[in-house]
């Protein structure tokens, strides 16, 4: 007799295990009853549940149930569990969910997802459904009155436009170069502001310090000149000198050469 080959030999027995009667296996695996009979007394040799398990299988089939139907059950049952949920409260959630999809005339399945979808929702929103209204409704009033604020503010701001004579547009501009106004007015602190007044190299200064064998600091000659030229009254003989000069040029230039 030729060995029976793996792949026949597993559904001989996976059939038997599903509480096939032999004589039907034979038929549908193609082989004699007795093939089937030695199959089976081999396998059962290894374990001894191996009847037991096809004795519940067959009591399955007598109540209209598959393996796969009892496995698949098995799995839900665990994973009810598994959640915390009673295996009651999960058949009643069944129950109400079919009777809610049928009032609607929306598929059983789609429903489930729908609610899956709204779970999430809540989930993301951290806000529950039925608190939605309310929210809406607060949201609404606080939008409102930010309105209303809103519109005293744009008011009251008119009104300082008016009152100072200045633009928006001028105060945003202020606003943008507001610290290249600081820088100026600290610099104005420090420098003089004549439009003449320009940096210049300190080689002149020195050359004059050494000529005159005394220190010229720029700014505070530039002050004390810039006093003479605004109140001539009181230096008549600064000024005389100055005018007589025949070396100073009267020659007027706005910016300086470097």
């Amino acid at each position: 007799m030729r060995p029976t080959p793996a792949q026949v030999k597993s559904e001989i027995f996976r059939k038997y295990l599903e509480g096939y009667p032999e004589t039907e296996i034979g038929k549908l695996c193609n082989v004699s009853v007795a093939h089937v009979s030695s199959i089976v007394k081999e396998e059962s040799k290894k374990d001894g549940y191996i009847l037991v398990i096809r004795e519940v299988v067959k009591m399955f089939k007598m109540n209209n149930l598959e393996i796969d139907d009892v496995i698949a059950g098995i799995r839900l049952r665990n994973k009810v569990k598994e959640v915390g949920l009673t295996i009651s409260f999960f058949e009643e959630f069944l129950e109400v969910t079919n009777t809610e999809s049928f009032r609607v005339g929306m598929d059983h399945e789609k429903f489930l997802d729908i609610v899956k979808r709204m779970l999430h929702f809540e989930k993301i929103l951290k806000i529950k459904l039925e608190e939605i209204p309310d929210f809406s409704h607060n949201a609404t009033k606080e939008f409102a009155r930010l309105n209303r604020e809103i519109s005293k503010a744009k008011a009251k701001l008119k009104q300082l436009y008016g009152k100072y004579a200045v633009k928006k547009s001028e105060v945003e501009r202020y606003l943008k170069e507001k610290s290249l106004f600081e820088k100026s007015t600290l610099a104005e602190i420090t420098s003089p502001t004549h439009y003449d007044w320009m940096v210049f190299s300190d080689d002149k200064f020195k050359k004059a310090s050494k000529i005159m064998k005394a220190k010229i600091d720029p700014k505070i000659l530039y002050k004390k000149l810039n006093s003479v030229y605004k109140e001539p009254d009181k230096h008549i003989d600064i000024v005389k000198q100055i005018m007589n000069s025949s070396n100073i040029s009267d020659n007027f230039r706005r910016y300086p050469r470097f």
